[in-house]
């Protein structure tokens, strides 16, 4: 596993370790991550919009409108291309 601007190296058996399946909760002070549209396309695209994706939210259990797993996603997926979203 290489490091990289989102996370830091592991060895290969990572996935032996303690730590792996028994992880430390987070700590108290610890911030969520803001990400930018550095993915987003910026270019002209001639294909129609077959789906579009708007202001997507996804909360868990009894979690407030700030706790939302994932908050005001919004993507377009075009006819003739192909999309993963893992």
């Amino acid at each position: 596993v290489l490091p990289s601007e989102w996370g830091v190296s592991l060895p290969p058996w990572f996935c032996c370790l303690p730590s792996f399946w028994c992880p430390r909760p987070p700590s108290e002070d610890a911030q969520p991550r803001e990400f930018d549209d550095r993915y987003e396309i910026t270019e002209n695209i001639e294909a129609q919009v077959g789906v579009a994706v708007r202001n997507l939210e996804k909360r868990f259990g009894t979690q407030s409108a700030e706790e939302a797993a994932v908050r005001g996603i919004n993507l377009d997926m075009y006819q003739g291309q192909i999309f993963a979203l893992l």
